[in-house]
């Protein structure tokens, strides 16, 4: 127990083996390292994994989520929706498109966009013949699906667009189909930040079944520019665009370790099902799974039965982090960030403010040992029961 208490956790960590190592290696001795073989394998295995008919590889995942948005052409102040408990990249991507936003409080026990707020607010802007919402971005938080049928047909029925923001859960599955074969949705886009199901360092993923779609996209990757056989200074610039191109060598690590996706899932899942049933169940509740989905766990949640003060709520991560546990809170909500706050006069959204004043996120990736875990869970259960929470 001693080298356990030398340890640091953190609430998610990449790993890296000797075969990533050399795929990169491999990549960088090829003498490409952009825009070659490897993105084009990439961008295939990615596709036939989620079964969807295009997959565009780029630089991030706010990267995907901007290229996504500016691909759909909603025109300028148009209004896009997503959820309160989300990473600043979902509504910039909104806002750096030219969209005034909106956003949708979230389902208390599932943590993810509520589709019933989502059809009140639909409603509501028709009963007062207000805007309508062009775009809704549902997130797929901690790696489980929102409810996609639901909010996809209220969309479909209301002219809509859907884009997944499924950054946190590639491998998460909804109705047995792999987030991102789009059944669901117009677009979905995954991110391969360090710690995410894979990673190739940096990069994002943008899936869609529409031929249209995926070819603005491409253009938008590439500052709009239509290449040809001919020499380079022939080559025009037809749509505007950005350079959001990623470098073979992301490529390279990606495919590595796509080849251990679902290795690291289920290594996650292990993880969860411990702490599910060794934490104390009196004081903590847990994010609802859909029953018809399964999560990647890019996060493990647990939240505070009893409400608790912050002080207390301080007092417990303290003496966690003390003993090398460091755990964290994704995510403040956006309508209490300065910035959207002022920008868009944003009110009050309860169940993400009471998530976020309840929630911490545990130490989950693949890393860890179920010595570590038994060292975690020990410390949390005692934390807990010695400040009466």
């Amino acid at each position: 127990m001693s080298d356990l208490k030398k340890k640091k956790y953190f609430y998610g960590k990449h790993k890296i083996d000797n075969n990533d190592l050399k795929a990169v290696i491999k990549s960088i001795k090829s003498g490409t390292i952009s825009q070659g073989n490897q993105l084009i394998e990439f961008e295939k295995r990615v596709s036939n994994f989620c079964k969807a008919k295009y997959c565009l590889a780029v630089s991030s995942g706010t990267a995907a989520l901007h290229i996504a948005v500016l691909s759909l052409n909603l025109g300028k102040n148009f209004f896009g929706l997503t959820s309160p408990i989300t990473f600043a990249a979902t509504p910039n991507s909104i806002i750096a498109s030219g969209g005034k936003l909106g956003l949708i409080d979230i389902n208390k026990k599932t943590l993810n966009l509520s589709y019933e707020k989502f059809l009140n607010l639909i409603n509501f802007q028709k009963k007062n013949k207000l805007k309508m919402p062009n775009l809704v971005i549902p997130v797929s938080f901690a790696g489980s699906s929102s409810e996609m049928n639901e909010i996809f047909k209220i969309a479909k029925k209301n002219k809509i667009k859907v884009i997944e923001d499924a950054s946190q859960a590639m491998g998460a599955t909804y109705k047995k189909e792999k987030l991102g074969s789009c059944k669901y949705s117009d677009i979905t886009v995954f991110s391969l930040h360090p710690v995410k199901t894979i990673t190739s360092a940096e990069g994002g993923l943008i899936l869609t079944n529409n031929k249209k779609l995926y070819d603005r996209m491409k253009l938008l990757r590439v500052n709009g520019v239509k290449k040809n056989n001919n020499p380079s200074w022939t080559h025009n610039v037809i749509s505007f665009g950005l350079n959001y191109k990623i470098s073979e060598l992301n490529c390279a690590l990606g495919n590595s370790q796509l080849n251990k996706i679902n290795k690291f899932i289920n290594a996650r899942k292990n993880i969860a099902n411990y702490y599910k049933k060794s934490l104390d169940n009196k004081i903590f509740r847990l994010q609802l799974i859909d029953q018809n989905s399964s999560s990647a766990w890019h996060l493990f949640i647990i939240i505070f039965k009893k409400k608790i003060t912050k002080s207390k709520k301080m007092n417990f991560y303290k003496i966690l982090t003390k003993k090398n546990i460091f755990l964290d809170l994704k995510y403040k909500p956006i309508n209490l960030m300065p910035y959207y706050k002022k920008k868009f006069k944003l009110k009050r959204y309860p169940e993400a403010e009471n998530y976020f004043n309840q929630a911490f996120c545990l130490p989950i990736y693949p890393g860890l040992s179920k010595n570590d875990l038994k060292y975690i869970v020990a410390n949390i259960n005692k934390t807990a029961r010695d400040l009466k929470l």
